[in-house]
């Protein structure tokens, strides 16, 4: 099956890593630790460009990277004062160990992800600059690879432009683009909304989330504001028409979106049982809307589009009020 680029015009010498955020060591708190994240790349890609983005104070004097980023730690916010107080939103910190970590990349491709994250295999190189016709609303020169694990399909939930930020494969120039933007003003987006807001559809009631945007939302939101695309939301869980119309294709433009072991990774084990695949965007349904898009009446699409997110709002207000 050939669906992007030919295999035999790329080297790993092509490809700048950057694994960013703490560095894991025990295994204690993760299955797959910085050393392991490192090995697995090295034996996949062995002549890539590994660029390990960190924090000041790090004891990385057991790891091997040709780069090596220290950046300021920006700090994080509790998710709420109950009971997420003691657990903490990191985007800040990905944001600033990410595009720090790109700005430095030397290679024409570079591969973000995370070090509790671990490549497997090469199977991505199937899919990179894959589906190169363009869509309306497409903004990378081509489209960046993102896991299925974590990018929603809001036909299903009603959480629009949240894209997976576990792993991301592209141009290098793409994906500086995509993490070149400010970091998220705290705690006004954490904490956005009041101590007990309860609003009329929130997939995650129990969790007593407050935020204005989910971490991946924000990225996405303010990626495409340097466009002049405007996704910006009042609660995590709105859905303007006028936004909605454009949310779906926007991403299927600029992403495709595939899952973990197709693109040849695996992504901690409690991140894929924290989320319903019937509810992300699969490999398979990213294709049918791509088609949809590129060669059906649009007007039907999005009709389509608003039925379906509709519904997916009124399954949760009447599992909310009933």
């Amino acid at each position: 099956m050939t669906i992007g680029i030919d295999q035999q015009n790329i080297k790993s010498k092509d490809f700048s890593i950057v694994i960013q955020g703490p560095i894991i060591k025990d295994y204690t708190k993760s299955k797959t630790t910085t050393i392991d994240c490192i090995n697995s790349v090295r034996k996949i890609l062995p002549e890539s460009e590994i660029i390990l983005s960190t924090w000041e104070g790090e004891d990385v004097s057991s790891l091997e990277a040709d780069k090596f980023i220290f950046n300021i730690d920006p700090g994080a916010v509790s998710y709420n004062n109950s009971n997420f107080k003691n657990t903490f939103n990191n985007n800040n910190r990905q944001i600033v160990s990410t595009f720090n970590g790109l700005k430095v990349a030397e290679r024409k491709y570079a591969i973000k992800m995370r070090g509790d994250c671990i490549m497997n295999n090469n199977s991505f190189l199937t899919f990179l600059n894959g589906y190169p016709q363009q869509l309306e609303f497409q903004i990378l020169e081509q489209k960046v690879l993102v896991l299925s694990t974590g990018t929603r399909d809001v036909r299903r939930i009603p959480i629009m432009c949240h894209v997976c930020d576990l792993v991301q494969i592209g141009l290098t120039k793409d994906l500086i683009s995509i993490w070149d933007i400010p970091l998220q003003k705290e705690p006004e987006t954490t904490q956005f909304k009041p101590e007990g807001y309860s609003a009329l559809v929130d997939p995650y009631p129990q969790n007593n989330y407050r935020f204005r945007y989910a971490s991946e939302q924000y990225i996405i939101v303010e990626f495409a504001r340097k466009f002049n695309i405007d996704f910006s939301l009042d609660f995590y869980t709105d859905l303007s028409l006028k936004k909605l119309l454009i949310s779906e294709e926007f991403i299927i433009s600029n992403f495709i979106s595939v899952e973990p072991h197709l693109l040849g990774f695996t992504i901690p084990e409690r991140i894929l049982k924290s989320v319903k695949p019937s509810q992300t965007i699969s490999y398979e349904k990213w294709i049918r809307l791509y088609t949809k898009y590129k060669h059906s009446n649009k007007f039907f699409v999005r009709l389509n589009l608003i039925v379906a997110a509709l519904a997916s709002r009124a399954w949760y207000i009447r599992f909310k009020l009933f």
